[in-house]
């Protein structure tokens, strides 16, 4: 009988090996890549929002919104804008933000303060539903609401031209 002594092939303990190996780098790499897309996704909306920030505050600098009549009877103390990641563009909504799905909201406030957003701080669903954090979405469509007329809410004291919060929707 004849024996063939080929040795050009890989054991089956070393494909063991090599899958165990690739098994170990995968266990530790997904995580790593999961954390740092939840940082970019964070990353985004940041600068989106400072993007909005930007641009509103230029729209109402050069083209301050008329309020009707009807608007300064309702003792209207915030006016929101629009803005858009798409156009890059701030437009006037008015003294309610009707298309507004989402708030910005951090340890039991509404939170202005962008350098401070976390991974996990909330954009809370207006309509009950199921709240995003801001390492889970980038949203698109930002709106920020500007104080027009000094005024305490929640115990914060808001002044004009201050931003009162900021809302979102996908």
């Amino acid at each position: 009988m004849k024996t063939c002594r080929n040795k050009k092939g890989f054991s089956l303990a070393e494909l063991l090996i090599v899958v165990a190996i690739i098994a170990v780098l995968s266990a530790v790499a997904i995580p790593i890549f999961t954390a740092q897309l939840s940082r970019s996704r964070l990353a985004a909306n940041q600068a989106n929002a400072r993007s909005a920030l930007a641009a509103v505050s230029t729209s109402y600098m050069t083209t301050e919104p008329t309020l009707s009549y009807d608007e300064i009877k309702q003792n209207a103390n915030v006016i929101y804008y629009e803005y858009s990641t798409k156009d890059s563009t701030a437009a006037f909504v008015g003294i309610t933000c009707d298309n507004c799905q989402y708030y910005i909201y951090d340890n039991g406030h509404f939170s202005t303060d962008i350098s401070a957003w976390t991974v996990n701080t909330s954009a809370v669903s207006y309509a009950g539903g199921t709240s995003e954090t801001l390492g889970s979405t980038v949203f698109t469509t930002w709106y920020i609401g500007l104080c027009i007329n000094e005024f305490t809410y929640d115990g914060v004291q808001y002044h004009a031209g201050s931003v009162v919060a900021y809302y979102t929707s996908k």
